[in-house]
């Protein structure tokens, strides 16, 4: 089930991927920019940004809408807290969220559709089950790790959101042609490394009764641009 939903999001990459224009995003609008604060290391933004390498694809992930599947998202917040990381929702510098190893905070920002905000939780649970804060070290100046964990982390979300019903490629699909330079190559490396973390999470929601695959959500998920923002707002600030 987790290898079909991952060749799918492969073969909707490699199309994604095809007569794009390329432009390097205007650094103003990129919330990672600043390279550091007084405490945190901002290592990835999920925002179409770089500190090096080919210029990205000029993309624009869409926020989903609409509900989030049943217990969904109290599922997820636990795991968060038995990682030892404290779940905030809030403004997130632009960004839709953000986890920060040095505070172990996770932050979720509050005036998006559950729908969104679920999937974004996802997301930055898949940074930390991943393991980007140890793998990843030189992830603030290094554009093709920072893309490699990018592509790691959506792709988890994909297959989390994707086992409990809500469709997310209307943001996960440009959001990994992003970060993968439109190779869906990219993905296809990240594929054992996803399906492994994204199958724990899936089971463990299982085992608790939280959801199953192929569970029905209510109502109809639905998805919009994101005015005036960088391509993906999604966030991770991995700390030193």
């Amino acid at each position: 089930m987790l290898q079909e939903l991952l060749d799918n999001l492969c073969r909707y990459t490699e199309l994604d991927g095809h007569d794009r224009s390329y432009s390097t995003p205007d650094a103003t609008n990129n919330p990672a920019s600043t390279g550091t604060s007084d405490q945190d290391h901002e290592i990835s933004r999920e925002d179409l940004t770089q500190t090096d390498g080919h210029p990205l694809p000029d993309v624009a992930p869409e926020l989903l809408r609409g509900p989030a599947p049943e217990h969904l998202w109290d599922h997820l917040s636990r795991l968060v807290d038995a990682d030892g990381f404290r779940l905030e929702r809030g403004p997130c510098g632009g960004a839709n969220g953000y986890t920060s190893y040095g505070q172990r905070v996770v932050r979720v920002r509050d005036d998006v559709d559950p729908a969104q905000a679920v999937k974004t939780l996802a997301h930055e649970l898949g940074h930390i089950r991943a393991d980007h804060e140890h793998r990843f070290p030189d992830y603030a100046i290094n554009h093709q790790c920072r893309g490699q964990a990018e592509v790691e982390a959506e792709s988890i979300a994909y297959l989390v959101t994707a086992s409990a019903s809500l469709e997310s490629a209307a943001y996960s699909v440009p959001y990994v042609t992003g970060w993968a330079d439109g190779d869906a190559s990219r993905l296809r490396e990240a594929a054992s490394r996803a399906i492994a973390a994204a199958g724990r999470i899936i089971e463990s929601g299982a085992e608790q009764g939280d959801y199953t695959l192929d569970q029905p959500h209510s109502g109809p998920i639905k998805s919009e641009p994101i005015p005036g923002a960088p391509a993906d707002s999604d966030a991770v600030a991995l700390t030193r």
